[in-house]
């Protein structure tokens, strides 16, 4: 006999399985160090269509002597990972670690940090960019923001960077004062006004930031606005590395790059400036300058000289007797010659060994002898 109560039954019961919504499938993701040693990061779970950002911070984990973490192989496929995506992988995976060697371009020394102090910058370029934080933390940065990093500990720490831009173009609306920043010029991160830098923090730098930030194909320029604006404990002179490989550019390209600091007007004593090495003798009214000596230029007492003329008064060394020198004599300037960074007093053959004594450096006399 039929029974529609039986039939009503049965049709909700199908009716509510259809409607009944499935669960994203959850899977989960395992690390591996590849070539690297140490104990890999925790594994984690995601659900299929949700966004992933994989381990790329590294400390007290995946390590490998002279390399830094370059992104995650994942398995199975041939895809390389560098920062957050969506999963759409429909398996388990394991992310084996890719390394690249680590070569440092640029170094920023910070100044005396507390426990707790937090360093940050502007990185305002796409590319694929590496920091060694100076505390063994490794970090590999692949999109625009404001970097930040807590010290754990006090002192004074050595940052240094490496990487290569790929392309400076910004996205509309970014109020952002260069390719990179130290200082403390505003810029907006996720909507909120804030400095791009911690500039009290910055003491040093060297090496090149143009390394990092060059110019691309001839036409895509790099922005130093603002650098190291506010950089007040920032002193010395800037390198000749330091912009090297920058080349063009508009007027905002190292429009106030080193304002408010201290950093030398012009190159000091023992310095060329670097007008010929790299065709530009100022930045934002700083010197460029050479690293290393200036010909014909030298301290002696606290002044700089340029020429050999201040050494007039020569010693043997105690003990040891020459007939041409006495004990102190007064040797005309004329005799000695300058020879790149040095001074030389030309001795007469066959005078004999003996040592020559020059504020408290000894040199062994010859044919030639270094006196300064």
């Amino acid at each position: 006999m039929f029974d529609s109560n039986k039939l009503r039954v049965v049709l909700h019961a199908a009716l509510v399985a259809v409607f009944v919504p499935f669960a994203a499938f959850a899977y989960t993701v395992t690390y591996d160090c590849g070539d690297g040693t140490g104990t890999p990061p925790a594994s984690a779970t995601v659900a299929d269509g949700e966004s992933f950002t994989p381990v790329m911070i590294l400390k007290d984990s995946c390590a490998r002597s002279g390399y830094i973490l370059s992104g995650w192989l994942v398995s199975g496929t041939g895809d390389i990972q560098t920062g957050t995506f969506t999963w759409e992988y429909t398996a388990d995976k394991t992310l084996t670690a890719q390394w690249v060697q680590f070569i440092p371009k640029f170094t920023v020394t910070t100044t005396n940090m507390s426990a707790g102090d937090i360093f940050k910058y502007w990185q305002g370029a796409d590319g694929l960019f590496y920091v060694d934080w100076g505390d063994g933390t490794l970090q590999t940065i692949n999109y625009k923001d404001v970097i930040t990093h807590t010290y754990e500990t006090a002192g004074v720490h050595t940052i240094r960077f490496d990487g290569l831009a790929t392309d400076y173009n910004l996205a509309t609306g970014d109020d952002v004062p260069g390719v990179i920043s130290f200082g403390n010029r505003a810029v907006q991160d996720s909507g909120i006004t804030t400095h791009a830098g911690t500039p009290l923090f910055v003491s040093k730098i060297s090496g090149s930031l143009g390394a990092i930030y060059p110019t691309i194909s001839g036409i895509k320029h790099p922005r130093f606005t603002a650098t190291f604006d506010g950089c007040v404990n920032l002193n010395g002179f800037v390198p000749a590395s330091m912009f090297s490989g920058v080349t063009g550019g508009g007027a905002d390209t190292f429009y106030s790059t080193f304002n408010d600091t201290s950093m030398d007007t012009t190159c000091p004593c023992g310095a060329h400036d670097a007008t010929t090495a790299w065709g530009i003798s100022s930045v934002d009214g700083r010197a460029v300058c050479e690293d290393g000596p200036k010909s014909n230029e030298h301290y002696y007492n606290n002044e700089c000289v340029t020429d050999c003329s201040f050494a007039t008064n020569l010693k043997t060394e105690t003990g040891v007797s020459h007939p041409l020198l006495s004990e102190q004599v007064t040797v005309p300037s004329m005799v000695f010659q300058v020879d790149d960074t040095k001074c030389y007093v030309p001795l007469e053959s066959g005078a004999g060994d003996f040592n020559l004594k020059w504020g408290n450096n000894l040199y062994h006399a010859g044919d030639l002898d270094v006196v300064n």
